[in-house]
């Protein structure tokens, strides 16, 4: 998935043009997180709800599937739907190698702060240069 869209930014870019691409690897969910909801009322007066009922994840292939519930509650109508949500990283080296096969040369990778990040960073921002 993330070729055809490194593969987009470039076709957006002009030779030369630039792109900054946040990454992060995602936190696991706190087992005691697990099916707690988040709620907030919208503006016809429904309850509407979010929770993360279940997770697993695989450090080896990268991924995290989390199962998301959503629930709405008005006037005694509820809808609850369940969806999955995957998630999947890249090593660093990984997504430069995707970035330079795009057409996207790697300028710089830096921190929150604006200073080089480290290899093993978690977070981090990709300065791309199309080429």
């Amino acid at each position: 998935m993330t070729a055809p869209l490194l593969r987009g930014i470039r076709a957006h870019l002009n030779e030369g043009g630039r792109a900054l691409v946040p990454l992060a690897v995602p936190e696991p969910l706190p087992a005691d997180q697990l099916g707690r909801a988040r709620v907030a009322t919208a503006d016809d007066g429904s309850k509407l709800s979010v929770a993360v009922v279940s997770q697993k994840r695989d450090e080896a292939a990268r991924t995290q599937l989390s199962v998301l519930r959503y629930e709405r509650h008005r006037g005694g109508q509820s809808t609850v739907e369940e969806r999955p949500w995957l998630l999947h990283w890249y090593t660093r080296s990984e997504f430069e190698s995707l970035a330079e096969e795009a057409g996207l040369r790697v300028e710089a990778v830096t921190g929150a702060d604006g200073s080089p990040a480290a290899s093993d960073a978690v977070d981090a921002d990709f300065h791309l240069q199309a080429v």
